[in-house]
């Protein structure tokens, strides 16, 4: 099995590289078609990354090789990733309902049907939050970016939490 894998390794990272430039190509021109393909490409392309690097670094044995490199940097990656797609979710049931709610959301892009890949927009501290979501509406698909924080920072209870505002592609919003 291997042998077929490194038989047609370059073919996969080829396609890997299509969609990642496809899902930004589709995000400049605003094609709704697979918009997103970018959050299932960049870990794809990470793992055959991690794996032959890996297959490279065990033959050769040799700590201060390339592989063990992209070894490092591809668990790298997989560590950001992690944390971008780690949510609490309970702010994240919390954000969604402020999203299905919303009547600026729903005026700026129709009839909400889908709400998907949460995914924390900024490094924030554990009382704040920053997430980025992509909203399909019956007009047109958004990224809705929502800030909310704790207000009282010891007491990390959904009721605490406060969600001060919203963008809607680059237009900022007071949830107030």
């Amino acid at each position: 099995m291997t042998e077929n894998f490194n038989k047609y390794k370059k073919y996969f990272i080829y396609l890997i590289l299509i969609i990642l430039a496809y899902g930004y190509i589709c995000r400049w021109f605003d094609i709704y078609f697979f918009w997103e393909s970018k959050i299932i490409a960049w870990p794809i392309l990470l793992m055959i990354v991690f794996f032959s690097s890996l297959k490279v670094f065990i033959k050769e044995r040799e700590i201060l090789s390339s592989s063990s490199l992209y070894i490092i940097i591809c668990l790298y990656g997989f560590y950001h990733m992690y944390n971008e797609f780690n949510l609490n979710e309970e702010v994240l049931n919390k954000s969604k309902n402020f999203i299905l709610n919303n009547k600026t959301i729903e005026s700026e892009i129709g009839k909400i049907e889908s709400i998907d890949f949460p995914v924390n927009n900024r490094n924030l501290s554990g009382n704040d939050y920053s997430i980025k979501f992509v909203v399909k509406g019956e007009k047109k698909y958004a990224d809705i970016i929502l800030n909310s924080y704790y207000r009282d920072r010891n007491l990390k209870n959904i009721d605490n939490l406060k969600i001060v505002s919203f963008e809607i592609n680059d237009n900022y919003n007071s949830a107030e």
